[in-house]
């Protein structure tokens, strides 16, 4: 009985320490969607709780009835899917240790959770229902730069917060704030799915392809950061001669039905090659489109190109929009060694990324995020190149080949 009354003590405690005046529903001065959330989840900081995906209901005793169904698995995945595809990176992913709880985590995070007892439902074991300790771990700030996952039952949810339930399927985004939880957002597997997809971005012109504010490189610590590798580096191709105009049918090797590149814009992606030199920068993987203006400019500035139809120029579809899925997925494969040099066309950003549109010769540096999707941490025009070479204390670089 005294267990029992410290249990209910302890919970009451915790509800009090985390309470919000929403409950259950997203907090009027958190509260978050669209972009803003996916911005917002990209940078990290976040704890998302889950209620495990559909179930099995056979009623069939046993731990057959604990775990997944096809569709609760499928849920889990598409969830998984769109986060990485929305470039949201996952750190820390406990699970209660049901079957269906953690096969829901596994398909969220793309890996085995840790089981966490304190997420159990009271009728398979926690029996005062205490979920203190889960209340207390969900409020303290995950790993930097990453959102934790937290996949639980309905009860957690209704003990801490309160109504409105969730469903199966369904999260919570949180954000823990001065020893608190914010109901930022509640999305269903379906709604995840809408955020990912592309058809439902905002026009181009409400985003922007400028770097993140907060993890901009530039200067000495750009120089550094492309020696140690990582990186994507994508170009616009350099200058052209724009009373040159492309005429159909387009030949990859037929310059003369293309426009090429000027004199200028020769010696410009010269230029650019000569300060990857001077700064032995580790190009590992060079892709080109296949127009001739895109293929000089990758050889002139890394002397190498090899022709990838995922980063060629591509005309809008039907609703208006370009598909540049397969460049997408590109941008957010990681560089395991080195930097890979992508050279295309100004419109493959602004289709990704959105405005401003960069300038012939322009470069674009992107880091792909773990779990998915990338970010941009600079833009360098032409002339920038040359500064980079004149950075304050230059480090060496320990992936210059000898």
């Amino acid at each position: 009985m005294l267990r029992r009354t410290i249990a209910a003590l302890a919970l009451a405690l915790c509800q009090a320490a985390l309470a919000q005046p929403a409950g259950g529903n997203p907090d009027p001065k958190h509260a978050l969607e669209g972009e803003a959330l996916v911005k917002a989840l990209r940078a990290g900081g976040y704890t998302l709780y889950f209620r495990h995906a559909e179930r099995d209901r056979t009623g069939v005793p046993g731990p057959r009835m604990l775990c997944l169904v096809g569709s609760g698995k499928a849920q889990a995945r598409s969830i998984g899917e769109s986060m990485k595809a929305l470039g949201i990176p996952i750190g820390e992913a406990l699970a209660s240790p049901m079957c269906r709880t953690m096969e829901t985590a596994e398909g969220i995070a793309g890996r085995a959770p840790t089981p966490e007892e304190s997420i159990r439902d009271p009728k398979a074991g926690n029996l005062e229902g205490d979920f203190t300790k889960i209340g207390r771990l969900m409020a303290a700030p995950p790993a930097a730069g990453t959102n934790r996952i937290v996949v639980g039952h309905f009860n957690a949810w209704d003990v801490l917060f309160g109504a409105p339930v969730l469903q199966e399927a369904e999260g919570a985004v949180l954000k823990p704030e001065g020893g608190k939880l914010f109901v930022v957002a509640r999305l269903r597997a379906e709604d995840w799915k809408a955020l990912a997809n592309p058809a439902n971005r905002p026009p181009i012109e409400q985003r922007t392809s400028l770097p993140d504010p907060d993890l901009k490189l530039s200067g000495g610590a750009l120089a550094d950061a492309l020696k140690a590798g990582g990186f994507t580096i994508f170009f616009r191709h350099s200058i052209t001669d724009h009373s040159q105009k492309d005429r159909p049918p387009f030949v990859a090797k037929d310059c003369a039905t293309q426009r090429n590149l000027s004199a200028e814009g020769r010696e410009a992606a010269r230029k650019i090659g000569e300060v990857f030199k001077t700064l032995k920068l580790p190009v590992t993987e060079v892709l080109s489109s296949p127009y001739c203006r895109t293929m000089q400019t990758a050889r002139l500035i890394t002397g190498e190109a090899r022709e990838d139809d995922a980063v060629r120029g591509r005309a809008p579809v039907a609703g208006g929009r370009a598909d540049y899925s397969r460049l997408e997925a590109l941008l957010a494969t990681p560089v395991k060694t080195g930097l890979r040099v992508i050279v295309s066309h100004g419109n493959g950003l602004m289709d990704t990324a959105g405005l401003p549109e960069p300038e012939e010769g322009e470069a674009t540096v992107i880091r792909a995020v773990e779990g998915g999707g990338w970010i941009i941490v600079a833009r360098l025009k032409i002339d920038d190149w040359a500064a980079l070479v004149a950075a304050p204390n230059p480090a060496p670089n320990p992936n210059a080949k000898p």
